[in-house]
This record gives structure tokens, sequence and C-alpha cells, in this order.
């Protein structure tokens, strides 16, 4: 928000409250609704009259900061009991080594019921330590009795009816004093449980206890394909993932190819027959024969279907690709080349570092490397984002791919296209590039292959870090198909600023008014979160450059390999023109 009034007002309007820190003089001219505290501002809170919110803690490092409200007795919890309790002070805020802060009313009874430890490791269910996870598509339940005597009671399970288990019967549990046990429960996983978090809810209930906690089986799609893909003719590579969720190992796998305009009768078909064990995953490849045109591909299996939006291109035009070592440091780049454009890629990180629009003589990326960024002695400084420029991908953040030399392979160097493979591994997860140029046309692909493990690295932003004609400025005009209609962005000289977008088209376009140069990005619209944009200033501190980035904020799905593509044309001329190019190769997705 541009102003703190802003904000006030903009939370206000959605029916909710702002907060702001005990110490800001900056708030002090405006009426928030309560303080955001913490443990150094317990004097302010016990003895001011101000509602406040004191944030818990992390679950990596410690989750113990909280806030205990009181409500009436019986009363449903809700939204409205639980904001009632916080706006009139009904609530304790309770720290690390039992500190605690607040009304001195509750603050003071809060205290009383800690000396009393047997209330409230009753109340709270503390004598039974529950934990549950999922491993593969098994449900493992702990369970450990803290007390000195015998705990006997009841687990249930409760899933969703996309998740089944092998018996709904409560399970019966008598547990002698500091005993543990563990439950291993087979989960049978249908196909609406496929491409979901599926939460599980753990009950447990004694005579005098009663405990609850939750699980969750995150399944991929059963079937993994890339939403949106281009090729020349006569053959288009099409990669497939099958995630088998069923009890049967072998299967057939089905692609049917259809007309876009036309999915009545298909115009190829083909079939393999594979054999996956329950709860993995395997890649198949599939070489499609098409003549150009814009096709729907159809694949079946394990009664789930998946699609891809297909473009076949005509095998024409004469693209060369080399290697080349730009800055003497013995690790080639890689440079492709059409009548078009000059494509410079990097091993490190695997990114295009330079689009050079050959008419205009114009890299219509931003560019800091090869110059390391002013304060790369600063102590852990590749932790932080690191500007080398260019295409590249945030994963995780600051990313943690910034800095990777990948392995890089060429497949093929001139002819029709020409294409480079790069592929790296993080700590067991896997991810591949491959980077084409078609035709002599500026259209280049840039394909991702994602294989995780970890669920922690759970998002893929694939970014062109953009700085149209000479620099970036205020006749840069930056377009997106909003649910609302075209929505224009500008960047604004004096600060940075940013926004989530929800894009009805998978497109962004960028247009120099004043060099006449554009640019556009197409990418499968339904699969991100959201489009990202963020207009960049020299404010920021890890990187202190005028830049604009749009972003795919994309899930990454574990126990697969998913797919990504992403395609960029540059050229002279206006951003419609390209648009239209990139919707004549049936690479515009609509929502």
């Amino acid at each position: 928000m541009a102003t703190n009034q802003a904000w006030i007002d903009f939370a206000h309007k959605k029916s909710g409250y702002a907060f702001r820190p005990v110490y800001d003089p900056e708030s002090d001219a405006f009426e928030f609704d309560g303080y955001l505290a913490g443990e150094g501002n317990k004097k302010q809170i016990d003895n001011e009259n101000v509602p406040f919110i004191s944030k818990t803690g992390t679950l990596l490092e410690n989750a113990i900061p909280s806030m205990v409200l009181f409500v009436e007795k019986e009363k449903p919890l809700t939204n409205k009991t639980i904001w009632d309790a916080i706006m009139s002070r009904k609530s304790v805020a309770v720290l690390d080594e039992a500190k605690m802060m607040g009304a001195a009313k509750f603050r003071n009874t809060l205290e009383l019921l800690y000396l009393d430890e047997n209330f409230l490791a009753d109340y709270f269910g503390d004598n039974i330590d529950i934990e549950a996870k999922t491993e593969g598509y098994n449900l493992i339940i702990t369970l450990k009795n803290c007390a000195s005597t015998i705990l006997s009671g009841e687990i249930e399970i409760v899933t969703s009816s996309a998740l089944k288990t092998n018996g709904n019967e409560p399970v019966q549990i008598s547990l002698s004093a500091k005993e543990s046990t563990q439950l291993i429960i087979p989960l049978q996983p249908q196909e609406k449980a496929m491409g979901k978090a599926n939460p599980i809810a753990i009950h447990f209930k004694g005579d005098e206890i009663s405990k609850s906690t939750v699980a969750m089986l995150d399944l991929p799609p059963a079937i993994s394909v890339h939403q949106l893909l281009y090729g020349n003719a006569p053959k288009v590579e099409f990669p497939v993932t099958i995630h088998n969720y069923t009890a049967q190992t072998k299967f057939p796998v089905n692609v049917s190819v259809y007309k876009k305009d036309d999915l009545k009768k298909p115009v190829l078909q083909q079939t393999q027959n594979v054999e996956i064990q329950t709860s993995a995953f395997l890649q198949i490849h599939f070489d499609l024969k098409l003549n150009p045109g814009d096709y729907t591909v159809e694949v079946n299996a394990l009664e789930s279907t998946a699609k891809t939006q297909l473009g076949v291109g005509e095998a024409k035009g004469k693209n060369y690709l080399y290697e080349v070592d730009l800055n003497s440091d013995g690790i080639n780049e890689y440079r492709m080349e059409n009548d078009s454009v000059q494509v410079t890629l990097l091993r490190t990180g695997a990114r295009v570092i330079e689009y050079i629009v050959k008419s205009k003589n114009d890299n219509l990326f931003f560019k800091a490397w090869p110059e390391k960024t002013y304060n790369d002695k600063k102590p852990f400084r590749e932790r932080g984002y690191y500007p080398y420029g260019g295409f590249e991908d945030f994963l995780g953040q600051a990313s943690m791919e910034t800095h990777k030399i990948y392995d890089a392979k060429i497949i093929k160097s001139e002819g029709d296209f020409v294409r480079v493979e790069m592929d790296a591994d993080y700590y067991g997860n896997h991810i591949k590039k491959t980077f084409t140029l078609y035709g002599n046309s500026p259209l280049l692909e840039v394909r991702f292959e994602l294989t995780f493990k970890n669920p922690e690295a759970n998002v893929l932003g694939p970014q062109p870090i953009l700085e149209l004609g000479k620099k970036h400025w205020t006749e840069d005009v930056f377009t997106v198909p909003t649910m609302e209609g075209l929505k224009e962005y500008r960047m604004r000289p004096e600060k940075y600023y940013g926004q989530a977008i929800n894009a009805k088209e998978g497109w962004n376009a960028g247009y120099d008014t004043m060099e006449d140069i554009s640019f556009v990005g197409a990418f499968p619209v339904s699969q991100p979160h959201f489009l990202h944009m963020w207009m960049n200033h020299p404010d920021n501190a890890e990187a202190p450059h005028y830049y604009v980035e749009f972003q795919p904020w994309t899930p990454i799905v574990q126990k697969t390999t998913m797919y990504f593509s992403y395609y960029i044309w540059g050229s002279g001329g206006a951003w419609q023109n390209a648009v239209d190019e990139l919707r004549k190769r049936n690479l515009i997705s609509v929502r």
C-alpha cells in the first residue's frame, strides 16, 4: 500500500482490522485498531487498553509464542468469537519460559492455572502425545502416554471419500505409564484424491481425555503432461509421467491427438503398455508424427485424463548453435541464432542471459552478468537474491539455483530448430531445462522437468527480468489480460511495487513506446497460482536496479515428474503483433 491510511482503509473495506507495531513513530498519526506485540512490549500491553496480537513462532524454530483467548463457555468458535475476544482484550499472549502479557484479569487467571500443572495437562490433553505422518501410502501414528498411570481409549481416523482406509472401525488402545506404540494404517487413494492435498484427521478418545491431530497425503495428478507445448513437424517429442495410485501394476497408456477445432475424431492414436508399482511413478516418451497445425492431445490411463494444447510448425528456417566462453572463466556459454534473434544461455543457473532482437540491436533482458554485485564480499552474500539478469527462475527465496553450474548437452546444433538441454541435482531434487529456438522466428521455448522430493521446495517462479530499450523507464508499458480485462502497468521512479494477478489468458506483454520494441511471454494459464508482477527499484539493497519481472508462480508437484513450459517472443513493433504470432502457433491458453 502506498500509505498507512490506504492500508487501514483496505483492511476495513474487507471487514478486517489493521494492526501496527507498538513502537512505530510513523504510525502515530493514524488510527490503527491494535498492536502487533512481542516480549519487549509487555509493559505497554499489560497497561494500555489496546487490542493486540502476538505472532506465533515458526514450526522450524519455535512455535511456543501463541495466544490464549477467553470466550463464553459452549459458545461456538468462529471468526467472530475469535476477533471479539481479541478486540475486547480477553486474550493473553504466552511466550517462552511461560512469560505472559495481556489484561491483568485474564493474565493472572492463566498464571494461576499454569501453577496447577495437572489441570492444564488434562484440559489440553498433554498426557498423550500423538504424532501422525504419511510415508508412501501408509499413515503412521505414534502415540505416547506421558502420564504415570494407564491410559486407555480408541483411535478414530476420518478421511474424505477420496481416501479410504482398510477399516473404518476405531482402534482400541491401552498404554502403560510412559509407554509408546506405533500404528501403520494403509491408505487407498481413489481417483478423486489425485492432484490434491488430502487431509486425514486422527482422534484419540479416552475416559477423561481426548486429543486430535491431522496428517496429509499430498498426491500428484495421476497423469502429468506439458499443458502447453510446441514442436516442428514431422515429429514432436511428447513426455508423459504416470503416478500409479491403484493396485494394478500393468496397464495401458493411451494418447489421442485431435485437431483443435474437431475433438470427435482423432488424427493420431498411440498406446504403450507399462508396468508401475503402486505409489510409484514412471516417465514415458511418445513421438507424435503430425503435420503443421493446432492440436489438442488427450492422455488416458487409470481412469484419469490429461490434456495438452499443442502447436506444430513447419520444419523450415535456418538456426545455428555454438559454444563460446564470453567471460573467460573456463565455463562455456551457448549461443543460439537465426535471422531474428541472438540468444545466449548460461550454464550458471541454466538461464537465458541475452535475448537480442537483431532488428533493434537490443537485449530485452536486464543483464548484470558478468559483473559481480556491489556487495559481493558481504558475508553469506550468495544466500540472498543475487542478480545475474536474463530469464531465470526463482526456486525458493532467494533462489537456491542461482549459482548452480548445470550440466549441458547440445541436442541439435543447426537446422529448422536448435536445442540445448541443461540439468542439475539439488540434494536429490532433479531439474532439467530444455531451450529451443524455432524457425526464422523469435520463438524461444523453455521446457521444465522437475522430479522433486523435498516438500519445502514447493514453488517454481520462471521469470523474464525485463529492461526494454536502452533502459527501463516510464515509457515502457506492460500489459496483462486480467479477469477484468487488459490492465497496464508502468514503473514508478520513486519506489518499487508488485501485484499478484489472476490472468484470463496465459501471456504478458511489454512495449517500449519510444524505441518501438516489444516482448511477450506465454505460459499455460491454469497451471500457476498467479502471475506476479514486480517493478524493481534501486532501493532494493540486494538488487539496486530498475527492471520489471513477471513470474508465473507455479506449484512444484511431488511424487511425479512435473512439466512446465514458457515461450518468449521479442520483436520490433507493437506487442499486439507478437501476441498474434503466438496465437497463430496455438501458444495462447485461455482460462
